[in-house]
């Protein structure tokens, strides 16, 4: 019993100084490794929406191109901007699509020549009611690429984007992973030669801090999709 006792009286432990110094060295660590953590999960983000609002950009200039061949496609020297806005995954009838701007406008942007669109629209519908004969043609294009980018993004709900269109091609997009609703802002709207393309947006962020710390993903042309912006 005794030489027990003795052979515990024997074991050490750590001092109270060894502790103290095993603990600023983990501090040490943890100071350094969380911002860096912090900023490669900060900067995957970012690529990711950057990646998803260059997929949407690609493939409407893509579908606007294979519209042109078939001479039905944008006129020269204007903008369409297209507001798009998902609730529920799974289905085409959560996406909310919207050519900005009056009937009247939105045929003039476009040639005419869309009656072809009418059963491929109408098979999924969009966001719009059922297409009949007298359907004007914004309701045609918002049923149609409603379902395009449904095709897409199958899985994507309570995001938002817009997408530039300008003669032909699509200038730029612009995606939020959130319920950001007012992404027209980052669309530069007057002729020349950046219209239809993004403003305000610096490294993933609004350049003008709102203190909601939105991540907002964004694709001019000519820009690599993993690239901020």
């Amino acid at each position: 019993m005794i030489r027990k006792i003795q052979q515990l009286k024997a074991k050490k432990g750590f001092t109270l100084v060894e502790l103290m110094v095993v603990i600023a060295i983990i501090g040490v660590l943890a100071a350094i490794l969380i911002p860096l953590m912090n900023n490669f999960l900060q900067n995957a983000r970012i690529s990711s929406v950057n990646s998803t609002a260059a997929t949407a950009r690609n493939n409407l200039t893509y579908w606007l191109q294979d519209e042109d061949k078939a001479n039905r496609g944008m006129r020269n020297n204007v903008l369409q901007t297209v507001s798009v806005n998902v609730t529920n995954a799974g289905t085409p009838l959560a996406w909310e699509v919207t050519f900005d701007g009056t009937d009247a406008q939105v045929a003039a942007r476009f040639v005419p020549a869309y009656e072809d669109w009418d059963p491929i629209a109408q098979v999924e519908g969009g966001n719009v009611d059922a297409l009949t004969s007298t359907s004007s043609v914004q309701d045609k294009l918002e049923a149609y690429v409603a379902d395009y980018l449904y095709v897409l993004f199958p899985d994507a709900a309570n995001c938002t984007f817009v997408i530039s269109l300008v003669d032909g091609s699509a200038v730029a997009a612009v995606y939020s992973a959130t319920a950001e609703t007012n992404l027209l802002r980052f669309i530069v709207p007057t002729a020349g030669p950046t219209l239809g393309e993004i403003r305000g947006i610096a490294n993933g962020r609004i350049s003008v801090d709102t203190g909601r710390g939105e991540i907002i993903g964004s694709a001019p042309v000519g820009e690599d999709a993993n690239v901020a912006t």
